[in-house]
């Protein structure tokens, strides 16, 4: 009896230091990898909220100067208007804390002194970072005019930036860092309320700066459950995009080559999950982790599964509900989201009402109970990931699904570390089909 007992108080305690989806601190993620309308304008709820831009300027996605993945949000203002990308991420404002990660990339400096990072409850600012023309940094207070603390060591242009900001309403809640370093407060935030929104990128309404900057690998965390409950700190962000059937291939219409654009092409080619008791489920298998740029040595911070879809007819016929899934391996144990409704044709990220957050996050191998590795039999490499019909009436149409990872970049081997530098320094020459080291 004993030993039942104690067995069962581990099992407890294990289970309590395990984080699972259902205590997720990650709120928001997004590395600008869904594109858009690339190389021009960023389409409006394509992967953020709203993307607004005054007469000559853009807010834009890039796929030349980016830190990871296949793009990054770009910021051009021309001086007759602003640009910025805006995300809701709470549904009620609330007063923290959150802790905002961006990477930044100063093409040419702003003309004048400009806000690029705003806590926002509903179109009042509560606080946020100013970039000023020199490329120093202030931190501001609501009003516009108290600079809170600076930041006087000018930022280089061509250089990305880790950049994470705390917003808290209580007492000296507000802080910056850069590359992992406070350089602005903790200020006093005492009565500055709450906040459910960011906004990022050149904004200013009254002076019509001149200027381009690039944001990627932005992330949201909250202070609650086991993991990622503080600052995001470093973070590279991917999409690993469906190459093949996985084990459940429920489409009435369509199948996995339907779901597996990068920039969802909505009404196009889709995924039909019709049953309207719900149980339809596509599984797909990702492209592999070395395709989306992870190495077999670096360490996966969380796994997201996210979905654009709609329903195939509007006009008060009910909502549909469905639920995104993963498992690390064919047949392994199956981790599943929150369940979102839709009520009309309009193709969403996400769900059909703000927050369009990710409702699936996943920081251990639902299968294993330990950390996602890039490689092995439950891993990356073996991942499946799926939507399942809750309510498929009306029919859900589903344009596209994707797993979004957080990694930070390992070490190689030794040995590949040795056989890079060998080869960076010319020392190996082909004799048919084999290299053969020459000597010095």
């Amino acid at each position: 009896m004993m030993v039942r007992t104690l067995a069962f108080l581990l099992l407890i305690l294990l289970i309590s230091f395990v984080p699972t989806p259902l205590f997720a601190a990650r709120l928001w993620s997004s590395g600008c990898e869904l594109q858009g309308d690339a190389p021009g304008s960023a389409t409006t709820g394509m992967e953020f909220d709203v993307t607004t831009s005054g007469a000559g300027s853009t807010a834009q996605i890039s796929a030349t100067t980016l830190r990871t993945g296949l793009s990054s949000c770009r910021n051009a203002a021309t001086g007759s208007g602003w640009t910025v990308f805006s995300q809701q991420f709470l549904g009620t404002a609330a007063g923290g804390p959150y802790y905002f990660r961006f990477y930044m990339y100063i093409e040419s400096s702003p003309s004048t002194n400009v806000s690029i990072a705003l806590w926002i409850n509903s179109s009042d600012s509560r606080n946020f970072l100013r970039l000023n023309s020199d490329r120093t940094l202030d931190m501001m207070d609501a009003d516009d005019t108290t600079v809170l603390d600076s930041y006087a060591t000018p930022l280089s242009t061509g250089t990305w930036y880790r950049v994470e900001l705390k917003y808290d309403s209580a007492l000296n809640g507000m802080e910056a860092k850069l590359d992992g370093t406070t350089i602005l407060g903790p200020a006093d935030c005492t009565g500055c309320g709450s906040v459910n929104e960011l906004d990022f990128g050149l904004n200013d309404y009254a002076d019509a700066p001149t200027g381009t900057i690039y944001f990627d690998d932005l992330a949201v965390n909250d202070s609650s459950g086991g993991s990622q409950t503080s600052w995001p700190g470093v973070g590279s962000i991917v999409h690993m995009q469906p190459d093949g059937v996985g084990d459940n291939s429920g489409c009435g219409a369509g199948d996995y080559s339907s779901v597996d654009e990068v920039t969802p092409d909505d009404g196009t080619t889709t995924c039909t999950l019709t049953t309207d008791g719900g149980g339809d489920i596509l599984d797909v298998t990702a492209e592999s982790p070395s395709s989306a740029g992870i190495d077999s040595y670096d360490t996966v911070s969380l796994v997201q599964v996210g979905m654009r879809e709609a329903t195939i007819t509007g006009g008060g016929t009910g909502s549909q509900s469905k639920n995104v899934r993963v498992k690390s391996a064919s047949g392994g144990t199956v981790s599943s989201g929150t369940a979102t409704t839709h009520n009309d044709t309009t193709y969403r990220t996400n769900g059909d009402v703000a927050p369009r957050n990710y409702t699936l996050t996943s920081y251990t191998d639902p299968t294993t109970s330990i950390a996602w590795t890039p490689t092995g039999t439950n891993s990356l490499d073996n991942m499946q990931v799926g939507i399942t019909s809750v309510d498929g009436n009306p029919d859900i149409s589903v344009s596209t699904i994707w797993a979004l990872v957080e990694y930070v970049d390992g070490s190689p081997p030794a040995a590949l570390d040795k056989m890079r530098a060998l080869l960076n320094g010319g020392r190996f020459k082909v004799q048919g089909n084999r290299f053969k080291l020459q000597s010095n």
